[in-house]
């Protein structure tokens, strides 16, 4: 497209534009989240969260701690999740990184047990190759 064209072009005709992300729908017909927003990826196989769920008041959280907690000190870090929430095993594993990096990790349910829809994924499962 030209210059000249992207000059003169109406705002509205961006929104009449097919989404790249699929399940998207046009803006006209209000908010919406893609499976890309919704979706947990594939963990590689044999990776299991290590931390633990409990409450802290009337809230659920995901708590993970590193292995010498509370013999060092430990920095918190509290991990606020996108739309797959506590329950995803890949916000699970990435609390568990934050973890093994020394950090005291809680994981709040912001969408009180109710968070975005977790459509199935249609791909098997990653698994680890081993260099060499």
């Amino acid at each position: 497209m030209a210059d000249d064209e992207v000059a003169t072009k109406a705002p509205e005709s961006d929104a009449a534009q097919q989404s790249v992300f699929p399940g998207d729908t046009p803006a006209q017909e209000g908010p919406s989240m893609g499976e890309h927003c919704v979706t947990d990826r594939p963990t590689l196989a044999g990776e299991k969260p290590t931390g633990e769920m409990t409450k802290l008041g009337d809230v659920d959280v995901y708590i993970t701690k590193p292995s010498d907690y509370p013999h060092s000190p430990s920095k918190l870090l509290l991990f606020l999740t996108g739309g797959t929430g506590i329950h995803s095993t890949n916000n699970q594993l990435q609390a568990d990184k934050y973890a093994a990096e020394g950090f005291l990790v809680v994981m709040p349910d912001q969408f009180a047990g109710d968070p975005a829809p977790t459509p199935q994924p249609s791909f098997p499962p990653r698994t680890r190759t081993p260099p060499g």
